[in-house]
């Protein structure tokens, strides 16, 4: 992973953390891809942004369904501008894994970019989120994307 990123650690601490209420617990039905959603693996969107990241998006890696959760949208975003102080530069530019509730991203995103075959690497993050039965952002994209800058810039 490179420094631009956002680590792994921290993205698996608030999927787990933010929300937690909301996660899968042991025992909870397992999650299964579906397709009963308009959102679509390897789809590029535009979204409501934050002010000097106009030009990020969101790519969908994966959609699944959980019986209590309901439709989970995982994304790669990427064209940020996070301040960072554990990257050598100073600002991350991507979170290579963040799941959203169908509502969330339904309300964030704004035009659909482009369709891609080539998916970035999320699997990592993906897999760490799994495996810690996290839970799922069900706030905007943008402000998911200002806790996350918040919580790594506390002292």
């Amino acid at each position: 992973m490179t420094g631009r990123n956002i680590s792994t650690a921290c993205c698996l601490f608030l999927s787990i953390s933010i929300l937690a209420c909301f996660g899968c617990k042991k025992g909870d039905p397992i999650m299964k891809e579906t397709t009963d959603s308009v959102y679509k693996v390897g789809q590029v969107w535009n979204y409501n942004s934050r002010p000097r990241e106009e030009k990020s998006t969101l790519t969908i890696v994966k959609v699944e369904s959980h019986e209590k959760l309901g439709v989970i949208v995982h994304v790669c975003l990427q064209g940020l501008k996070i301040k960072n102080p554990q990257t050598p530069s100073g600002i991350s530019n991507t979170i290579p894994h963040a799941p959203f509730s169908e509502k969330a991203i339904q309300e964030s995103v704004t035009k659909l970019n482009r369709i891609t075959q080539d998916l970035p690497d999320f699997k990592e993050g993906y897999n760490s989120w799994r495996d810690a039965q996290g839970g799922i952002w069900t706030i905007s994209v943008s402000d998911a994307i200002a806790t996350v800058e918040k919580c790594l810039n506390k002292n």
